[in-house]
C-alpha cells in the first residue's frame, strides 16, 4: 500500500495499481497539465455515498463524485426518460 497526506482528509491509504491516469489531464487549463494521476477514495466513517477523486500528487486538490446508484432507482438518464414516452 502506498500514502499520500491530504489537508482535509489526512493520510489516506491507496493500491498503486488503482491510480487512475489521464495523460492529458481532465483539467484543461495552463498550469495543470501535469495533474494526471488521481486516486478515487471514500472517508472511512462515511456511508461511502461521496467518493472522492484527488490528485496523488498534491494535499489539497480533492473532487466529490456521488454514484448515481446511491440516489436510489428513482433516477433515470434523459435519454432513458424520452424513450419511455
Amino acid at each position: 500500500m502506498a500514502q499520500f497526506e491530504t489537508s482535509h482528509f489526512g493520510t489516506i491509504d491507496y493500491n498503486p495499481e488503482s491510480v487512475i491516469t489521464f495523460p492529458k489531464g481532465i483539467i484543461q487549463l495552463e498550469g495543470f497539465e501535469h495533474c494526471t494521476r488521481y486516486v478515487l477514495f471514500h472517508e472511512e466513517a462515511s456511508s461511502g455515498v461521496f467518493h472522492y477523486l484527488s490528485l496523488s500528487t498534491t494535499q489539497t486538490c480533492h473532487s466529490p463524485w456521488l454514484t448515481p446508484l446511491s440516489l436510489g432507482s428513482t433516477m433515470r438518464s434523459s435519454s432513458a426518460t424520452k424513450r419511455a414516452r
